[in-house]
């Protein structure tokens, strides 16, 4: 239900290098999840996530489901979620995961988990981002 429910949410396409390395994967993520759900800005987002994975496309595209699921439900829409959580840590990739919880001032509520790996290349960057039940 939340911002299309199940599936991934894709960031394949090359671009050249560039973006915000991150001090940690955790600074990664919140960055690019504050870009994406709170401020609805895709530039931003996309200088979180990797090289590999940077398609302005999509990160267009995802923002753009977010704003219009906010224009959807009109009654003080809002996404929230409690810091993510480091499932596992290596030397140059991070697994972390968060629910993101979609809620109005009409009671709509909606939850979606998501699973997010990071990686290091000369700071953190998202670089997979996955809805998982």
């Amino acid at each position: 239900m939340l911002c299309g429910g199940g599936g991934t949410i894709a960031f394949f396409a090359l671009r050249s290098s560039g973006g915000e390395g991150q001090a940690s994967p955790l600074a990664a993520t919140s960055n690019f999840l504050n870009a994406v759900y709170k401020e609805k800005n895709a530039a931003k987002a996309g200088r979180y996530v990797c090289a590999a994975a940077r398609s302005e496309r999509s990160i267009d595209r995802k923002v753009d489901e977010v704003a219009e699921y906010e224009r959807r439900y009109a009654k003080a829409p809002r996404f929230t979620w409690d810091e993510p959580t480091v499932e596992s840590t290596g030397k140059k990739a991070a697994t972390l995961s968060v629910t993101i919880r979609f809620a109005t001032d009409d009671d709509r509520a909606a939850t979606q988990r998501l699973e997010i790996t990071a990686v290091d290349d000369n700071g953190w960057f998202v670089c997979d981002v996955r809805s998982v039940s």
